[in-house]
């Protein structure tokens, strides 16, 4: 989803040297992507955000000048936006301008998608544009999906689809307040669930969306990923992860793959990924399963 429609540039600078000046990186996953800005200097930069797409902003920006208006209406000349918020849905406009404090600032984006959700169950286009707002559970999302973008997590779409799909309803209990879901009297058939995880096994070695599942079971997104944890005690993402786990020591256990191998085998991206997923579910490293397989063997 290329909706880069967030656009911040230096005054008085050209384009070219604004990508470069402002430290600016992209990343894109199914459903949403994500834009960032990094500043080390003082410096005077204006910004613009409106497009086709529903943006979600996180600043840690302290300006000694500059406003911020949201689609004509809503005004702040605020100084102090770190850990502030900026929703703006579909179709609504922000702009203005900051003259940067001398301390490291930066400016987090992430855009969902309005037609992720095509049975309109858990969806942003109801929720009111929102200026310098604060929330706990969202900043701390989106620092997640942040720092995504960082480590080797960047290519991990399973991951940013999870925490896409938290945030949006954190988004949602923020601006129109936590609300009770309707009680869920059944999780998923049989024949849904091993459907589901038939699908699963396959394309291990993929990157498996978290959008393509609820079809596979005619549910809803928001329907789906709560049956299915009142089913297997798990988020669908967790599912993954601890197959993919599962996968590994079966691979793990034949002495001629190397980690690398097996790790691109089913479906993590470095030796790094399968190691942390291993030491969290498994209390230990690849190699030291391996050498223990090989041990047990031995006597």
């Amino acid at each position: 989803m290329a909706n880069d429609q967030t656009y911040w540039h230096v005054r008085g600078a050209t384009p070219e040297l604004d990508e470069v000046a402002l430290g600016i990186e992209r990343a894109y996953w199914p459903g949403l992507s994500a834009k960032r800005m990094r500043i080390s200097k003082p410096m005077e930069i204006g910004f613009w955000f409106q497009g086709h797409t529903h943006g979600l902003s996180l600043s840690n920006i302290v300006r000694t000048d500059g406003e911020t208006i949201i689609d004509g209406f809503a005004h702040s000349v605020r100084r102090d936006l770190r850990d502030t918020l900026i929703f703006a849905p579909k179709g609504v406009s922000v702009e203005g301008w900051s003259k940067l404090k001398d301390r490291h600032s930066s400016a987090f984006v992430v855009y969902l998608d309005p037609n992720a959700d095509e049975r309109g169950e858990l969806r942003a286009d109801d929720l009111p544009p929102r200026l310098y707002f604060e929330n706990a559970l969202l900043k701390q999302s989106m620092h997640k999906l942040n720092a995504a973008m960082s480590y080797s997590l960047a290519h991990e779409q399973t991951y940013a689809e999870h925490v896409g799909l938290i945030i949006l309803c954190e988004l949602r209990d923020a601006l129109l307040g936590k609300r009770e879901a309707p009680e869920l009297r059944g999780g998923l058939t049989p024949r849904q669930l091993n459907h589901i995880r038939d699908y699963i096994i396959a394309n291990l070695d993929k990157d498996v969306s978290l959008s393509e599942l609820p079809g596979l079971a005619n549910l809803s997104r928001f329907h789906f990923f709560r049956a299915f944890k009142k089913t297997t005690g798990i988020t669908p993402y967790q599912f993954i992860i601890s197959s993919r786990v599962e996968r590994a020591q079966e691979l793990l256990s034949e002495p001629h793959s190397s980690i690398a191998a097996v790790a691109r085998s089913v479906g993590f991206h470095s030796t790094l990924q399968l190691d942390r997923a291993f030491r969290r579910l498994m209390s230990t490293t690849p190699s030291s399963y391996r050498d223990q397989v090989a041990d047990n063997k031995s006597k």
